[in-house]
């Protein structure tokens, strides 16, 4: 990167290696971190270690980028549940206890660090992604939305249609369409924008939604 010294990207690279993985880190782990940096190196911050115990993170920030690499500590994964649950108001009821329950999960810290992430977006369904350990520590994500609530959303509804090729409750624009598809985005298998917008179309229709044309 212009403007980077090549001494200062490899001294960071060593050091964020050595901190988060030891005496020894692979030459493959070094080659990766290299890179990052190289693309995108503005500044390093560490976030951590996470209160679980599960892994730390390094966020490295650039011009219009953030990347968060998270870096397990040597920790056996047991199981990964996804949950949909409303912003803010995760409690152990299910599908919270049902779910994470058997996996021995302290399940109201969960509730909290959830309820404490998502507290600005109440209102909202945000998925979540929990990878439990083998000492039963977890860590999470968050993923945006699902598209059928962007989509409600959109068009001031409560539900989808019953019988969707039969009974009609919307009409979506493209630029709704476009709109839905820029935030969904990172969640999505989708090459280009394009593309995204062909999925939420999809999900428009089956929820009894036309589209625009």
């Amino acid at each position: 990167m212009p403007g980077y010294p090549s001494g200062q990207r490899e001294q960071t690279v060593n050091l964020l290696a050595h901190a988060f993985l030891g005496s020894n880190p692979s030459p493959g782990t070094i080659a990766a971190l290299a890179q990052l940096v190289e693309q995108h190196f503005c500044k390093v911050k560490v976030v951590g270690p996470n209160p679980t115990g599960g892994s730390r993170r390094v966020l490295l920030t650039g011009v219009g980028f953030v990347v968060i690499i998270s870096l397990v500590m040597a920790k056996k994964v047991k199981a990964v549940v996804k949950l949909q649950i409303e912003a803010g108001k995760a409690n152990p009821a299910p599908p919270v206890g049902t779910a994470l329950g058997p996996h021995g999960v302290a399940i109201m810290d969960f509730c909290n660090q959830y309820n404490e992430a998502t507290r600005a977006l109440m209102g909202n369904v945000i998925p979540a992604v929990v990878t439990i350990y083998e000492d039963r520590s977890f860590d999470f994500i968050l993923k945006q939305p699902p598209a059928s609530e962007f989509i409600k959303k959109a068009l001031g509804i409560d539900k989808g249609a019953k019988v969707p090729n039969k009974e009609k409750v919307g009409k979506l624009t493209k630029a709704q369409v476009r709109e839905i598809a820029e935030k969904k985005m990172p969640d999505m298998n989708a090459v280009d924008i394009e593309g995204a917008m062909k999925i939420i179309e999809g999900t428009a229709r089956n929820m009894g939604v036309e589209v625009e044309k």
